[in-house]
């Protein structure tokens, strides 16, 4: 069975722990911080990811378009504040394929 995000699993502040697989260079490294609003916005490792949406336990990103997935967050698993995650090219990108190690921060959103 294949664990789902919840909405309060998504909203909020995360920092890139590790990265394994075919990373773009210098986009997601470890000590990056992507940053999930309420309001449905997002600040990512990626420039052009500026919408999130929870669908079917899943996190899509888009740009402001909002026409096409750019990625796909997937769980794979967590333990607290720490989250296992696939980050899937979406239309975009469709071979990327990453594993994230985030750590979710009890900071306040910016």
């Amino acid at each position: 069975m294949t664990p789902l995000f919840s909405y309060s699993d998504v909203v909020g502040s995360f920092v890139v722990m590790q990265v394994k697989g075919d990373s773009i260079p210098d986009v997601f490294t470890v000590g990056s911080k992507l940053i999930f609003r309420s309001d449905g916005t997002c600040t990512t490792a990626f420039d052009n990811e500026q919408f999130w949406k929870l669908e079917d336990g899943r996190v899509y990103t888009y740009d402001e378009n909002r026409s096409q997935a750019l990625h796909v967050y997937q769980l794979i698993g967590n333990d607290d504040l720490e989250y296992w995650v696939y980050c899937l090219g979406g239309n975009q990108n469709s071979s990327l394929i990453l594993t994230l190690k985030l750590q979710k921060s009890g900071l306040p959103i910016p």
